[in-house]
């Protein structure tokens, strides 16, 4: 969806699992207020998809929003 943001991504050689899924729950403990970390959380083991799923659509709408930014 953002091909220069992908692009950014494989010159320096990230893994995207790993850093998504560490900076998923980062956010959730520092960034987001704690009344919406749980109702995230929530979602996350009430929805009807595997939880990586869950995690991937989230960092991905994070990294859609501030491509510009990163």
């Amino acid at each position: 969806m953002d091909k220069d943001l992908w692009d950014y991504f494989e010159a320096k050689e990230m893994n995207l699992l790993h850093f998504g899924f560490r900076w998923n729950f980062c956010l959730l403990l520092r960034e987001f207020p704690a009344h919406l970390s749980i109702k995230l959380v929530d979602y996350y083991l009430s929805a009807d998809m595997p939880r990586n799923e869950m995690c991937n659509f989230m960092i991905l709408a994070l990294l859609l929003k501030y491509s510009f930014e990163l």
